[in-house]
């Protein structure tokens, strides 16, 4: 599930408005993209986790592969977030609200300073600082906007580190970005408190 995949992964996603004429980074890929993510910290297990983040239609879809067993689909343009648990064949649809996601931090409400250029799994990126409501960290983003890197304070709780070791773009077929036929839709269950739609845990 996404929210084993820690705080650093969710700032992957970059959920957020289309990039303004500031002085910012690009939020979302400008191209059908997948990316491989290795993630260091920030997850219950305590060691080095993959996961894999797909973009199609310019960010407008999203596919966060976290496991074999499950995996989840956001589309920004239908405003709702799919969870497909492909060991139960079912799936859960939610609503989705960016404005709402308290997790999701490359937003038009985040300050951003630009620190310098990288190179990270052969593609060039430039490294921007982000604060937000107490939070921080540093990202290294492409000038199309593929998140290479991205890593909070040590000090802090949602502390941990996420590296691009893989990036392939290409054509992303449609049919990643919908449940598979013939899957059962599920009533999505009553969150506990602390959880924001989706099922991604709130930072501390």
């Amino acid at each position: 599930m996404v929210a084993r995949a820690g705080w650093l992964a969710v700032c992957a996603l970059a959920a957020a408005l289309p990039a303004a004429a500031q002085d910012r980074p690009q939020y979302f890929p400008t191209r059908d993209v997948a990316v491989e993510y290795r993630i260091e910290g920030g997850n219950r297990n305590g060691g080095p986790q993959t996961i894999k983040i797909f973009y199609a239609a310019h960010g407008e879809w999203m596919r966060i592969d976290a496991g074999r067993r499950a995996y989840s689909i956001i589309d920004r343009a239908k405003g709702r977030m799919i969870i497909v648990m492909a060991s139960q064949k079912s799936y859960m649809e939610m609503p989705f609200n960016p404005d709402r996601q308290r997790d999701f931090l490359l937003s038009d409400k985040v300050k951003f300073t630009r620190l310098g250029n990288d190179t990270v799994a052969g593609l060039a990126c430039t490294i921007w600082q982000f604060e937000l409501d107490k939070r921080s960290g540093t990202a290294c983003i492409t000038a199309d906007g593929v998140m290479l890197r991205g890593e909070a304070p040590a000090e802090a709780s949602y502390a941990g580190k996420i590296v691009a070791v893989s990036v392939t773009y290409g054509p992303q077929p449609g049919a990643m970005f919908v449940p598979p036929a013939g899957y059962n839709r599920l009533e999505m269950p009553r969150l506990p408190p602390g959880l924001a739609p989706g099922g991604l845990p709130l930072p501390h």
